[in-house]
């Protein structure tokens, strides 16, 4: 999807929105490949993310990604948690929403 598409897709989503106050992580790796000798393995990882409600003690959303991905959400999660931590302690109110445009791992 092109930041485009992204952008339409969470505008035209019919997705309620979950509110999740915890969450959990975990990794697993399996084996993708071994070569025919049986010497080199090509593994693969993913990291998942589940979003949990602490009211009802349920996972509301599990979410797999792969490690590229995870890295992404991690670098794009730290920038806008500080963009908010600034504008939270700012005195002045804001003159209109900020939409934070997509972020697009390709």
């Amino acid at each position: 999807m092109n930041p485009q598409q992204i952008e339409a897709a969470i505008r035209t989503t019919k997705e309620k929105c979950l509110f999740a106050e915890e969450f959990a992580v975990g990794t697993s790796v399996r084996v993708a490949a071994i070569d025919k000798k049986g010497k080199k393995v090509r593994k693969e990882g993913i990291v998942k993310i589940f979003f949990l409600d602490a009211a009802t003690q349920k996972v509301v959303s599990e979410i797999a990604l792969t490690s590229i991905t995870a890295k992404a959400l991690g670098e794009t999660l730290i920038k806008n948690v500080s963009t908010l931590e600034k504008d939270l302690a700012s005195d002045k109110p804001r003159k209109k929403a900020a939409i934070v445009k997509p972020h697009y791992t390709g």
